[in-house]
């Protein structure tokens, strides 16, 4: 695997990645700002053809956009981030589709989970994005459109936008099926 923005503390334990997320990172283009920030740690690993793609997070949440979870990226113009994402004080499962703007939704949580399990699928140049609690009750919270002649890259993001100190966050069973 390969780092964008590589933190300074970072580890990786058998089928666990733990780091510290740096303050000030994002990952978000133009949309309600006219910004383009590409700065957030990404540990990913490249894949050709469809695939599905499979984590559990967990982390420790400190201040408002606070995020964690799955990024699939062709370029810095075309990417998908998903996953929980404070908005104030209320966990929300997230996702945000980005060809050169980006489009976000945002689905607030009853309750911030322990952890959360993010899925999600390409098939052709469709992607299906899925949130679960416990792994198999899942709930589709997006669906979008990415590239199907390009190599991507899959892998774990997290960003902590509004914070002066950033947060913990720990990624377990990262998997991905179909990988050449």
């Amino acid at each position: 695997m390969h780092w964008h923005h590589e933190p300074e503390e970072w580890a990786q334990h058998r089928t666990t990645v733990q780091m510290r997320v740096p303050p000030g990172t994002d990952c978000w283009r133009m949309t309600g700002t006219n910004e383009c920030v590409n700065n957030a740690p990404f540990y990913f690993l490249e894949v050709e053809g469809d695939f599905e793609v499979r984590c559990k997070v967990k982390a420790n949440y400190e201040s408002p956009d606070d995020q964690a979870g799955v990024m699939i990226r062709e370029d810095e113009e075309n990417w998908i981030k998903c996953g929980i994402q404070m908005v104030g004080d209320i966990p929300h499962m997230c996702a945000t589709v980005t060809h050169d703007y980006s489009d976000m939704s945002l689905h607030p949580l009853p309750h911030l989970p322990e952890y959360m399990w993010v899925h999600a699928k390409k098939i052709g140049d469709g992607l299906e994005v899925y949130i679960s609690e416990d792994s198999f009750d899942w709930m589709q919270i997006r669906q979008g459109d990415i590239t199907d002649d390009a190599i991507l890259q899959i892998g774990l993001y997290a960003a902590s936008p509004e914070s002066d100190d950033g947060f913990e966050v720990s990624f377990e069973d990262f998997m991905v099926k179909g990988e050449d």
